[in-house]
C-alpha cells in the first residue's frame, strides 16, 4: 500500500499529473503517513481490493483515466478497456529518487503521446460483465458486518 501511495504522490508532485484514483491490494496503519497527503480530496478514488477485477473495471469506466499504472496481474483489465497501461514495480525498473522519477517519466511519455495500441484493444474486447454492472456502485457487494469496526 505504501508503494501505491508513494507512486501517486510522485506522479503529482514530481511530474505534475492529476491522480484520479489509487488502487492498493491491502492497507494497514503503516500507510497512513503516505495517504495523509490525499485526505479530503473529493476528486480522488481510493480502492483497496486484492484480486477484485469487477470493482476495478467499474471504477475505471467511471474515472476514464488517461493512463493506468499497475502491477502486471491487474493491468490486463485496464488494457482490455482501452486504457494505456504502464507496468510498475518490475524487477528491472527503478522507482526511487531522481533515477526513478526520470525512468517513470520516460516510460510514460510515449504511452501518453500514442495510446493507439490500447484503443483498438478496448474497442474489440468484450469483458465478462453485464452492462447493468457498470450502472451499480462498484462497492455493491461489500457488506459491513456488525462486528467489523
Amino acid at each position: 500500500e505504501i508503494r501505491a501511495g508513494a507512486q501517486a504522490t510522485m506522479l503529482e508532485q514530481d511530474l505534475g499529473m492529476q491522480v484520479v484514483g489509487i488502487r492498493s491490494h491491502h492497507y494497514d496503519q503503516f500507510g497512513d503517513i503516505v495517504f495523509d497527503h490525499f485526505k479530503g480530496r473529493e476528486n480522488l478514488t481510493i480502492n483497496v481490493a486484492a484480486n477484485q477485477p469487477f470493482e476495478q473495471v467499474n471504477l475505471l469506466r467511471r474515472l476514464k483515466p488517461d493512463i493506468y499504472l499497475g502491477h502486471m496481474g491487474s493491468n490486463v483489465w485496464a488494457a482490455k478497456q482501452g486504457f494505456p497501461v504502464l507496468p510498475i514495480f518490475g524487477p528491472v525498473n527503478s522507482y526511487m529518487g531522481y533515477k526513478g522519477v526520470f525512468e517513470v517519466a520516460t516510460r510514460l511519455e510515449p504511452l501518453l503521446q500514442n495510446p493507439e495500441y490500447f484503443t483498438p484493444l478496448g474497442e474489440t474486447t468484450t469483458l465478462p460483465y453485464k452492462e447493468s454492472w457498470y450502472d451499480q456502485d462498484p462497492y455493491t457487494y461489500i457488506k459491513q458486518t456488525p462486528d467489523a469496526a
